[in-house]
Order: C-alpha cells, then sequence, then structure tokens
C-alpha cells in the first residue's frame, strides 16, 4: 500500500442501456463527487460508471477493456456497514462506500470503491478481483466480477432513509501484489 496523487481513470455512462463508454479522468479527492450525492429515483436506473478504460471507440464488453484501476466490492449480504468501515482502517486502505439503491437501515447493501496500486489488465482481473474478495472476507456479490461490470451512480427510492456515503481516510491505495496476478 502506498499514497499517491495519480489520476484515476474510469467510464461514465448515461444510462443502463447506454453501450458507449464515455473516458473520465479524476483524482481520488474529487473522484468522491461521484459518489456523495443519493438522487431520488422511482426506479433503479439514471447514470452509471464503470470502474474499467476501453479502447476508444468500442462499446462496454469484456473484450474491449483496456485497463482497470479501481476495485469495487458490490456487498449484498447485510454486512452492517460498521464492520466494513472497520476492516478497512484495520487494513489501512483508503475507499469510498455508499450506499446502494436496494439498501435499508436493516439489510445494508453498499458498494466499496478501492483504488488499485497499478492499472490491471483484462487478463489479470480475475485472479485480481479474487484476491481482493477474499481479502475482504469474501462479501463481494460474485455475479459484480466482469471486467466490464457497470455500476449505477448512487441513487434511492422516494423518502428512503438510511443511505450514506462514507471517505475512509487516507487515499492508500490497495497493491495488486504478484499472489493476486
Amino acid at each position: 500500500m502506498f499514497h499517491t496523487s495519480e489520476n484515476i481513470t474510469f467510464s461514465i455512462f448515461n444510462h443502463v442501456k447506454d453501450a458507449s463508454p464515455k473516458g473520465k479522468e479524476s483524482s481520488w479527492e474529487n473522484l468522491a463527487e461521484q459518489f456523495e450525492t443519493h438522487v431520488e429515483r422511482p426506479h433503479k436506473d439514471g447514470p452509471a460508471w464503470s470502474p474499467a478504460t476501453y479502447t476508444e471507440g468500442s462499446t462496454r464488453a469484456n473484450k474491449n477493456v483496456q485497463s482497470i484501476q479501481l476495485g469495487v466490492l458490490d456487498v449484498d449480504d447485510g454486512l452492517p456497514i460498521d464492520a466494513m468501515l472497520e476492516k478497512l482502517q484495520g487494513l489501512g486502505l483508503g475507499a469510498y462506500c455508499h450506499s446502494s439503491y436496494s439498501h435499508t437501515p436493516e439489510a445494508h447493501k453498499y458498494r466499496v470503491i478501492l483504488p488499485l496500486s497499478r492499472s490491471v489488465s483484462i487478463d489479470e482481473w480475475s485472479k485480481v478481483w479474487r484476491g481482493i474478495d477474499n481479502m475482504m472476507g469474501g462479501v463481494t456479490d460474485p455475479a459484480t466480477k466482469d471486467p466490464s461490470r457497470l455500476y449505477f451512480l448512487p441513487s434511492r427510492p422516494p423518502g428512503s432513509p438510511g443511505h450514506f456515503f462514507h471517505a475512509v481516510s487516507p487515499c492508500v491505495r490497495l497493491v495488486v501484489a504478484s499472489e493476486f496476478s
């Protein structure tokens, strides 16, 4: 793990059926702006993002992924967010955590966004994803392991309570070790 100020690249999509990635670049600190606010929506839809960058002019598909610089855990097994925050702090990792659309105070559902120490290729991704999931206790939804995975930006049903955003500091990137790749 190490501190860094290098920018992170990722992709944005207008909605879930938008197959044309729009590449973005941001500092870790400015990346938080993507996740801080939960927009009220009547349905689970809206703008989305992917931690992957894609070949220019291509569509969102595993074969078009160039690299991944963020590990994303999709936690929907009810593990309380406080337990996850404690684990991240114990490991000394920087992360952003935000509740997902289906989160309730009784059944926690959220995403954990981890900056990686380097870009990971599509060929390495499967091992890296498994390594991160194992390190975090196997809490990640296995359906979210594909390299071109798309995630909705934070939203919530109208009037729903308990949605959150947490930043775990300082920004210490997860080293992609040889046992991961």
